[in-house]
């Protein structure tokens, strides 16, 4: 029977054009103000200047003496909020969105969105986005997006979106966007602490620990312990236990050596790989080479499908890969030019050269190719001085003759 009263009675005095407050309650404050509505036992129960406010819910705006344009909707939704200006603060006039039992409960400053159960709790800075169970409780960081369960709690840092259960927990840093579970926070852990800002964390417990700045984390534990600044790690676990600063790595695991890894301040790029392929459209590295010798591209790790432009390119031979000096020792069995021109004859090529048949199926082995090259002109060297002795010899016994006549 009561709220029925209550009710018509505020109907009657709205009509009546005494004031425009909407009271609802059972202990309600009815000053004579402008545009409130005050639904719920205690709710905008100290409310003496604030105008055009909604407050539903058990003593709901409980605290708020002058704050204007706040909508507090759930039992004690910004019970303590009560912004008063002054000569250090002009502007804190209210202007806050509280929706969720307990939602914005100490919180101090306006300008704040609060969504959920204890969404902002004990907040104490302005212009934050927070959705979700206890999102930004004890948060002190100014302009920040949380949404997920327990979401930047004990966050001290401003201007970071967190999106995740306990995305952000113990942050102090700024400019951060955190995405994923844990993500560069602790569950329950209050010695995790993300110190960095200017980071990009995406995955479950990336960035967990970390305490750098200006990295990029993607993938489930990727960066976990890293400290170092200015590092991507991408992959699963990659660079989970990351030192340095400045690195790339591409992984699937926690492992040092990363599929890819990078060192931007040495401008260094590595690969841990048994084949790089570029060109491919299909992506299937049996395509090419095309080969049905024994040269197969198992012996090989580079592959290009088309050309490759360079201003120099050094090979340098491993292993038993002698060069051709071994065409100047004594005991070197220089090959006849008539045995040499026998051979050609039946072979088509020169000895010890690949025929055109072979350079067509298996193509060209740089560094084979050209050793085998510098063999070639040594030998012709050596047919040179040969013919060129035979000649001197030639010429004095000519002379000989002409000095006989």
């Amino acid at each position: 029977m009561k709220t029925k009263f209550f009710l018509a009675v505020g109907l009657l005095v709205t009509a009546m054009g005494v004031s425009q407050n909407t009271t609802l309650n059972m202990q309600g404050n009815t000053a004579d103000l402008d545009e409130n509505v005050f639904l719920g036992q205690d709710a905008g129960a100290s409310n003496t200047l604030g105008l055009e406010n909604v407050f539903s819910g058990f003593k709901a705006g409980y605290s708020n003496t002058e704050g204007s344009y706040t909508i507090a909707i759930g039992n004690k939704a910004g019970y303590s909020f009560n912004p008063i200006v002054t000569l250090e603060e002009p502007n804190n006039t209210g202007g806050a969105i509280f929706i969720g039992n307990n939602a914005g409960y100490y919180n101090t400053k306006g300008y704040n969105v609060f969504v959920g159960y204890q969404s902002g709790y004990n907040n104490t800075a302005s212009a934050n986005v927070f959705m979700g169970t206890s999102t930004g409780t004890n948060n002190n960081g100014s302009a920040n997006s949380f949404f997920g369960h327990g979401t930047g709690e004990s966050s001290t840092g401003s201007s970071n979106v967190f999106l995740g259960s306990w995305a952000g927990k113990n942050s102090v840093g700024s400019n951060n966007v955190l995405l994923g579970n844990d993500t560069g926070a602790g569950n329950g852990d209050p010695v995790v602490t993300n110190l960095g800002s200017n980071n990009v964390i995406v995955g479950y417990r990336a960035g967990r620990r970390s305490t750098g700045n200006s990295n990029v984390f993607m993938g489930y534990m990727s960066g976990h312990n890293a400290i170092g600044n200015k590092n991507i790690l991408i992959g699963y676990q990659a660079g989970k236990d990351e030192t340095g600063s400045n690195k790339l790595y591409i992984a699937d695991s926690d492992t040092d050596n990363p599929l890819i890894y990078g060192d931007f301040s040495a401008n260094e790029l590595k690969f841990n790989a048994q084949k790089v392929g570029v060109g491919f459209e299909s992506g299937a590295f049996g395509d090419f080479p095309d080969t049905t010798s024994l040269i197969t591209d198992v012996d090989y790790r580079f592959f290009v499908k088309g050309g490759v432009l360079a201003e120099e390119v050094r090979v340098r031979l491993q292993g038993d890969w002698s060069w051709p000096d071994y065409v100047f020792a004594n005991d070197y069995e220089l090959m006849p030019l008539s045995e040499v021109e026998g051979y050609i004859a039946n072979n088509g090529h020169l000895p010890n050269m690949p025929s055109a048949e072979e350079v067509e199926e298996d193509g060209i082995a740089l560094g084979n190719m050209v050793k085998l090259q510098q063999e070639k002109i040594e030998e012709l060297t050596l047919h040179l001085i040969e013919q060129e002795k035979e000649m001197e010899a030639l010429k004095a016994q000519v002379q000989l003759l002409l000095n006989k006549q």
